[in-house]
């Protein structure tokens, strides 16, 4: 490729003449290998963050890098100055854009020209930011004190230009400015990076945004004219504010919880995103092995560029062992999705043809569990937090102790239904591998909430089926025969003895209730068989509360 570069087609003997131009200073230069990371460094690589010590690590990590690529001492050179590239600052309060400003400008009648001022401003501190870039990476290059103060003079004058409209649109009187600036932290990202935006954004966007309810933040600053404000999470701004940033042509990667992509609240952070974009979610549990060590939660690794179609590829919900972590991302199968425009705001963790076959039968039947519902009438008994790998639902409450003493399980919510039979359903279908697999595709994997019981489709023929009765009572006293007891201490209350399930015994049982359904469901074989051995490797021999 660079034997290509260097001869040039004979019809555009210019093209990429600056690319040749660093090749041929890469080669001048004693260690190649540090002039490449420090030109990267010094001209592509911007960060922000609100906590200055994150700042300041990222930049010492960088340097550390950079220094790792000397091998004599007598061969460092001068490390780059990269404090206009890695700020501090919040990300989502700021203008992001010409439009942006250009909007608050105008709406305050611009009598004084003040966008023609805030222009001028910005084109001075692009050339000095330039001249500051190439003293660091020409030969021989030296960026002085002087320069740097100059430097920090422009970006100052620019942002303290665009503070005064900001916080004119914040309703902040002048009396109020100091601590305003330091309570929102603003950052402009028209002005600290003026001539990215101005070239039209960002060409890769990446993060680890913070997953923090907005209600807690918001005490500390206010937020306003953000589509995803009903989102309620800071990481769904976040996201937003993101696209804002981007290139058109530009791509994206943040990793986000996972129930960002199954909560009807974070569809307009999903509107957001999607427009226009090709889309790659995947899709990760936290047991047996976690993503991040330390970090137990269910997370998504959402991808997003611009292509000639929308569309969104998902992996199913990912389960591994330590050992298996370095092969993790390299066996990624991402599976294509068909459309669900029922479920607006969901990412269906499908992963295979014969998945989306058994959703699409499933989805299609005319009935629900709901409609088993009664306000008097037999209860069915489930755990509505903690699924890991099995869903249990029992017509009998699981026996807790507080030292001698038979108490009521606190952990226990109940689903009333309108008499036997319908228990018998309610209780064989919960406890299905089929449920278990559809509640993995449709929600966070982690709460199973009654709209989760309430909406799962079920064909009208089911309520009729008296060999559910007959298999119901067996389940029941299978999974009373192989349960056992855990024992939780609380400070308050001493020790309490909980009556745990241990599903993977009763297998043989929960498959002929699959096998039932599948006859009303329509499945062929193979989509019966996807069912019954769904992540079979972690299921067998869990315990329902293991969590």
């Amino acid at each position: 490729f660079v034997d290509e570069l260097e001869a040039g087609p004979p019809h555009h003997p210019r093209k990429f003449e600056d690319f040749k131009q660093i090749l041929e200073e890469s080669r001048r230069h004693p260690k190649q290998d540090y002039f490449i990371l420090k030109s990267i460094i010094v001209n592509n690589l911007y960060g922000v963050d609100i906590m200055e010590e994150a700042v300041e690590i990222c930049k010492l990590r960088l340097f550390l890098k950079l220094v790792a690529q000397v091998d004599s001492q007598d061969r460092i050179e001068p490390l780059p100055d990269i404090d206009f590239n890695i700020r501090t600052g919040n990300t989502l309060v700021g203008y992001a854009n010409y439009t942006e400003v250009e909007q608050a400008v105008r709406s305050k009648l611009d009598f004084e020209n003040a966008m023609e001022r805030i222009e001028d401003k910005a084109k001075t501190l692009d050339a000095s930011v330039r001249r500051f870039k190439e003293e660091q990476t020409m030969p021989n290059g030296c960026v002085t004190s002087e320069d740097k103060r100059e430097l920090r003079k422009c970006f100052t004058d620019l942002e303290s230009e665009l503070n005064d409209f900001l916080a004119a649109d914040h309703a902040v009187k002048k009396a109020d400015m100091a601590e305003w600036r330091r309570s929102h932290k603003p950052f402009h990202w028209f002005g600290d990076f003026h001539n990215i935006m101005q070239g039209g954004g960002f060409d890769i966007i990446i993060g680890n945004p913070p997953y923090v309810e907005y209600a807690k933040v918001s005490s500390e600053y206010r937020l306003r004219d953000l589509a995803t404000l009903s989102c309620g999470n800071l990481y769904a701004f976040v996201v937003e504010r993101s696209f804002a940033l981007l290139a058109r042509q530009g791509r994206f990667g943040m990793i986000l919880p996972l129930s960002g992509f199954c909560t009807a609240r974070m569809l307009p952070m999903w509107s957001t995103r999607i427009k226009g974009r090709t889309s790659w979610v995947s899709n990760y549990g936290w047991r047996p092995a976690k993503l991040f060590q330390d970090v137990n939660l269910r997370l998504s690794i959402f991808l997003a560029s611009f292509g000639s179609r929308e569309g969104t590829h998902t992996t199913r919900f990912l389960k591994w062992i330590t050992d298996y972590r370095p092969f993790l991302f390299a066996t990624l199968a991402y599976y294509t999705q068909g459309g669900d425009g029922n479920s607006p705001g969901i990412v269906n963790k499908l992963s295979s043809p014969v998945a989306r076959s058994v959703f699409d039968k499933v989805t299609r039947a005319k009935s629900s569990l709901g409609a088993l519902a009664a306000r008097r009438g037999p209860e069915v008994f489930y755990k509505n937090t903690g699924v890991n790998h099995w869903i249990t639902a029992t017509t009998f409450p699981p026996k807790a102790f507080r030292g001698t003493r038979e108490s009521a399980s606190s952990r226990q919510t109940t689903f009333t239904v309108r008499d036997s039979m319908a228990r018998a359903v309610a209780v064989c279908t919960v406890n299905s591998s089929l449920f278990y697999w559809f509640y993995t595709v449709r929600t966070n994997c982690r709460d199973l909430n009654p709209s989760d019981l309430a909406t799962f489709p079920i064909p009208a023929s089911l309520a009729a089926d008296p060999e559910l009765g007959d298999l119901a009572v067996e389940l029941m006293e299978s999974l009373d025969a192989n349960s056992r007891f855990i024992v939780r201490n609380q400070k308050l209350t001493g020790e309490i003895r909980l009556q745990s399930f241990v599903p993977g015994a009763s297998k043989h049982v929960i498959d002929r209730i699959d096998a039932l359904l599948a006859r009303h469901y329509g499945f062929t074989a193979p989509e019966l068989d996807f069912v019954i051995n769904y992540d079979i490797k972690y299921r067998l021999d869990a315990d329902a509360d293991e969590e």
